[in-house]
């Protein structure tokens, strides 16, 4: 053999011995960290798995996470139920929705007897639907059937206490229903947040002048005419709450001033001349009876004649004269 081939032969001797020490260090450590394999029942037959080479594809697949089920009804009898009630609240809404938009022609041709019909049959259908419930109400207190009102501005106010219009439109129902109280609470609430506005002071005042709490009505009034000078009734309901407290003065004032702007204010006229009695000025008091027999008629004054406030001017003659005058006119009526 030459000395080429022997040399040839080593190393072919020496890579096989470096292969053979390779392999038994590789198979010595996968034998060291893999768990011995379970025995097979030797009844059972064990059959070859053949392993999956793990592509992009099947890992897609496979969830990192799997979520447990709650206990009951499988997710697709669940959707189904969901879909259900779903279909059921649109044709209920959808019901309620076509009664309300069939209320605004009803209304426009003065029909609010239907327009309430409509209302009330939108409420069967959505019970919670506070726009139908508002409306109602406003239809309720216009024929005034305030208790009914009263109930539907207090659901509206339970669900929304900030409902636009809603407190002060209980309150006036309130004081409709003489719970002047309750009316009051409201009132003076609004007032807490604004205390210029108009309507809250009327509907305190008033209250107040209900309660024969007359004193504490005067500076809403007051008020009501500091915002409105033009306000008329503020005006005269001032003037009768400064004659229930003895100033007739301020009073007669307020009456005159009334009856300058509203020369028809027949309660005005009556009021003025009881003022003027009670303030010792009897020639007024049967000069502004005159007036008001002149504009209104002597059948209308009649009644007030026989009132007890005109006894203290009942011996004057102009009284005496225009008392006469009521009676001839009544004998012609007989």
């Amino acid at each position: 053999m030459s000395k080429g081939n022997k040399i040839l032969l080593l190393l072919l001797t020496l890579i096989l011995i470096g292969y053979l020490v390779v392999l038994g260090v590789t198979l010595y450590r996968g034998h060291v960290a893999q768990p011995p394999p379970a025995a097979a029942d030797p009844a059972e037959p064990v059959e070859p798995v053949a392993p999956v080479a793990e592509t992009e594809a099947s890992a897609a697949v496979i969830p990192e996470e799997v979520a447990l089920l709650p206990d009951g009804d499988p997710p697709a009898q669940v959707a189904l139920e969901e879909t259900e009630d779903t279909e059921i609240s649109i044709e209920r809404w959808r019901a309620a929705t076509d009664a309300i938009r069939a209320v605004r022609p009803l209304l426009e041709r003065g029909h609010v007897d239907r327009a309430i019909e409509h209302l009330e049959a939108a409420l069967e259908q959505s019970p919670d639907l506070l726009s139908a419930k508002l409306a109602l109400a406003d239809l309720y207190a216009e024929r005034e059937r305030y208790g009914e009102a009263r109930d539907l501005y207090k659901q509206v106010l339970d669900a929304d206490p900030f409902t636009e219009g809603g407190r002060i439109k209980l309150a006036r129902s309130l004081q409709a229903l003489r719970d002047n109280e309750a009316a009051l609470a409201i009132a003076l609430w609004l007032l807490e947040e604004d205390p210029l506005r108009e309507e809250p002071n009327q509907i305190a005042a008033m209250a107040y002048m209900a309660m024969n709490q007359v004193a504490e009505a005067v500076p809403h009034f007051r008020r009501q005419l500091s915002i409105n000078r033009d306000n008329v009734r503020a005006q005269h309901n001032l003037g009768v709450a400064y004659s229930r407290l003895g100033d007739h003065r301020r009073a007669v004032n307020l009456f005159q001033e009334v009856l300058a702007s509203d020369p028809g204010n027949a309660i005005a006229h009556y009021n003025l001349a009881v003022s003027f009695v009670k303030q010792d000025q009897p020639d007024e008091a049967v000069e502004v009876l005159t007036e008001a027999a002149e504009r209104f008629g002597l059948r209308f004054v009649s009644a007030w004649l026989r009132s007890r406030d005109f006894d203290p001017v009942r011996d004057l003659p102009a009284f005496e004269r225009l008392q006469a005058a009521v009676d001839a006119d009544d004998d012609d009526l007989i």
